[in-house]
């Protein structure tokens, strides 16, 4: 960059010296708004480039980083052009086109080297190892990557340095050369640790591990992927917990331990539809950006619209008020001369009161119309939210028990499972379903509720019938825990109400239960009357509930907590309770102590209560 400016500086002598006394002024402005417009044209273009890239328009990136090369080589900006080389190759790359890719970023790597940048000569280099790495050309990469070292030792760049001992080991994983991986990957550690790269210690334990895996040595592969696997939880590194349960669901199949292949295998599921769901999330949120950001692009649009449409109106309203005015001037010089013409005079303000209704008129119904947009934006929003709230819920509660079949079939099928295996995990298995049937059925009527609403349809019922039936279908819950059902509410008690909105609010009552009892626990559901009203109560000796949050469960949130056993929910079913409760004219509460378990009580009018 200095030898630009010196010869750019020798240009402007000689022109000064050549030129004509009275056109040096002239000539010097020219020179320097030349000069300055081409850095600009080349800074310009790399911007420019640079958002191109970050959208994903990789033609028009392409297109930019050119021009901007052009624009730097006709000024001989070795810096710009090299990097315009190296975004060039990036673009390449991410098109899938590796020759391409590699011949830019040769070009990047031999202009680094002409201007002495070290730095840009060492991220060249690696990028060309990753290349040829990616091509199979393992030696080369190899060769790469150990000049890329050298550099980076000279500008004690130890972040770069573990990263390359990191990548050359892979290589040579790649090659079969398991012992100078390891060798390698031990360097790669030493240095992240001195830096205190947590992230760089967890990924080459695991690529340690798989080392050691590829060599059978199965004792020492699963203590670095466990090393490698606590590390990525505390520091939240999700794609190196895959990697990590994935090699140890391998090396645990491959060593016939077979019940911790299968714990890894879906802590690999979890976590990766976790990860996902995720994913989902966020890919939902920024299409609903964009849905939002063209919806107000639209909206503005039609203010616009609607602006010049009230321009014009005002436009022609003073042309009309102008032209009334005249009228009245005229018709009072008419009046003035012609005092005995008072039916003309009457049919000028006739006309007038006309217009004038006509523009009220027109006023009204453009408030009606929007009102009646505003009103229509409204429903859309509401029905974006119960889209937003579906998606957001359903992909990871149906997944995971599916995977969680899928795994124990698979076993199945390998034989791979003892018989009091396969019974201990259909059981489990069978909790699970029946939970997943339960969300599902609140999923369905909670959808219907927001959708296009439910009508109770109610009928005349008995509460302690409904709740027996339900006792029955989460029996096997109740098992699973040793937990005591008791249904003392009278058989004489009859409510008037929608059978199948009691038997929901129940079932989601006393599943809550039996989540938060604890072991070898008891539930009690009575009822008591009180005039014409009854009230229903589920009580349970369990973990009990925060005052913080108990005020915040019937909110219309997705509020959820593990159970004593790390039973799952998503929050739903409190949200339906109360909506078909109220839907009944009753009221639902809770009265609750941490620790000492919880009562949820809720009321029906208009019912026969002893």
């Amino acid at each position: 960059m200095h030898q630009i400016k010196e010869l750019n500086i020798l240009i402007i002598l000689v022109l000064l010296w050549t030129a004509p006394a009275n056109a040096q002024s002239d000539t010097t402005t020219s020179i320097e708004v030349s000069i300055n417009e081409s850095i600009d044209s080349i800074e310009f273009y790399y911007r420019k480039g640079k958002i191109f890239y970050k959208d994903g328009n990789y033609s028009s990136a392409l297109d930019m980083f050119f021009k901007s090369f052009v624009a730097a080589e006709e000024i001989d900006d070795l810096d710009y052009q090299s990097r315009c080389s190296n975004n060039i190759a990036a673009i390449w790359y991410q098109l899938g086109d590796k020759d391409k890719a590699f011949e830019y970023f040769r070009k990047s790597f031999t202009i680094d080297s002409l201007i002495q940048d070290k730095e840009g000569m060492s991220k060249s280099m690696n990028n060309l190892a990753i290349l040829l790495n990616e091509m199979q050309s393992y030696d080369s990469a190899i060769d790469y990557y150990k000049r890329s070292i050298e550099i980076k030792k000279e500008l004690d760049d130890k972040d770069g340095l573990a990263a390359s001992y990191n990548n050359a080991g892979l290589v040579y994983y790649k090659m079969g050369n398991c012992q100078k991986a390891l060798q390698y990957f031990s360097t790669s550690i030493k240095i992240s640790k001195s830096i205190d790269d947590n992230w760089s210690v967890a990924n080459t334990l695991g690529n340690i591990g798989r080392c050691y895996r590829k060599m059978k040595n199965y004792t020492k592969a699963i203590v670095n992927l466990n090393l490698s696997m606590q590390l990525a939880r505390e520091i939240n590194a999700h794609d190196i917990l895959l990697e990590s349960y994935e090699y140890l669901t391998a090396c645990y199949e491959e060593t016939d331990q077979f019940r911790k292949a299968y714990e890894m295998q879906t802590k690999y599921y979890d976590l990766k539809d976790s990860v996902l769901s995720a994913r989902q999330k966020e890919m939902v949120e920024e299409i609903q950006a964009k849905y939002k950001s063209a919806e107000k692009e639209k909206e503005n649009a039609l203010l616009k619209e609607e602006k010049s449409r009230r321009d014009a109106a005002l436009s022609q309203q003073r042309i009309l008020t102008i032209a009334i005015f005249t009228a009245l001037f005229f018709t009072i010089i008419i009046i003035m001369l012609l005092l005995k013409n008072n039916k003309e005079r009457k049919r000028a303000f006739g006309l007038l009161k006309l217009r004038n209704d006509d523009i009220e008129t027109k006023n009204r119904q453009m408030a009606v119309l929007n009102e009646q947009v505003s009103k229509k934006n409204k429903e859309l929003e509401s029905l974006n939210q119960v889209k937003d709230k579906l998606f957001s819920i359903i992909s990871h509660e149906i997944k995971a028990p599916l995977n969680s079949l899928t795994v124990v079939l698979t076993l199945f099928e390998n034989k791979r499972l003892q018989p009091e295996e396969l019974q201990k995990l259909t059981h489990e298995l069978m909790i699970k379903l029946s939970n997943t049937t339960a969300f599902l059925n609140n999923i369905f009527q909670w959808a219907r509720s927001q959708m296009s609403g439910i009508v109770p349809e109610k009928q005349q019922v008995s509460p302690s019938k409904i709740c027996d039936e339900v006792i029955a279908n989460l029996d096997m819950m109740a098992q699973n825990k040793n937990i005591i059902l008791k249904n003392t509410i009278p058989n004489n008690v009859i409510v008037n109400a929608d059978p199948e909105m009691l038997r929901l609010v129940f079932r989601n009552l006393i599943s809550n239960a039996i989540k938060f009892s604890f072991e070898e626990g008891n539930i009690h559901i009575s009822a008591q009357s009180d005039n014409e009203i009854c009230q229903f109560n589920v009580q349970d000796y369990g973990t009990g509930i925060d005052d913080d949050v108990k005020h915040t469960i019937f909110n219309g949130h997705f509020f959820s907590s593990m159970g004593t056993k790390h039973e799952k929910g998503t929050g739903l079913g409190l949200m339906l309770c109360k909506e078909f409760i109220e839907k009944h004219g009753g009221k639902i509460w809770v009265e609750s102590v941490k620790n000492n378990g919880s009562v949820f009580s809720f009321t029906i009018p208009e019912t026969n209560c002893p």
